[in-house]
């Protein structure tokens, strides 16, 4: 018998992933189960987010992400093929 979760069990998880998220060292890289890179933590919004038409993120999709609405603002997760050429990308960004 599966157990019903509350709006209040949910919150208590979210804060819960937050406390651990905050641990974390900024933009720490991690490994997704299907074999790409990403990252976790604290991340700057250009290293968690890509437009899916490939143009750079405007004003607007930073405010969508804000809202938390990127999956329908035509935005996704960024992802890399390799560890180094996610070091890269935050190299960029620190740059």
């Amino acid at each position: 018998m599966s157990e019903k979760l509350t709006t209040e069990d949910t919150m208590t998880e979210m804060q819960q992933v937050m406390r651990l998220t905050r641990q974390l060292p900024r933009n720490a890289i991690i490994k997704n189960p299907a074999g790409t890179w990403s990252f976790a933590g604290r991340v700057d919004v250009g290293l968690m987010y890509a437009r899916k038409d490939g143009q750079p993120l405007t004003p607007d999709d930073l405010d969508d992400i804000r809202m938390g609405w990127p999956a329908t603002s035509g935005l996704t997760h960024r992802t890399w093929p390799t560890e180094e050429a996610a070091q890269a990308a935050a190299h960029a960004v620190r740059s």
